[in-house]
């Protein structure tokens, strides 16, 4: 008996869109990894939080739950240790800051 939702015929554009959705939800993980050697490398002048905190919305693309959560948690350890790596804890200055006479 056939189904109405599976071909019987295995092979096909089928299992090439099943490898690129695969390899769809393995863009978020090369991204972080990528964003983790540019912010351990000598040269780190490049800013990757904006490229971080868009992996976990990228990764609710293609995975449920537990992949977004896995892209956030990866993200946020990328940020932490470059965060503690090159001790820029509280290095933003706002510019709104009012000045004491």
């Amino acid at each position: 008996m056939r189904s109405l939702f599976r071909s019987s015929d295995a092979s096909g554009a089928g299992g090439h869109s099943r490898v690129l959705f695969r390899l769809a939800q393995c863009v978020p993980f090369v991204i972080i990894l990528f964003a983790l050697g540019v912010e351990v490398s000598p040269a780190h002048a490049v800013i990757t939080g904006p490229l971080l905190a868009a992996m976990p919305a990228l990764a609710a693309l293609t995975m449920g739950p537990k992949g977004t959560l896995a892209a956030a948690a990866g993200a946020f350890a990328v940020t932490m240790i470059t965060a503690t790596l090159h001790q820029s804890w509280g290095g933003q200055v706002s510019s709104n800051v009012r000045r004491s006479r």
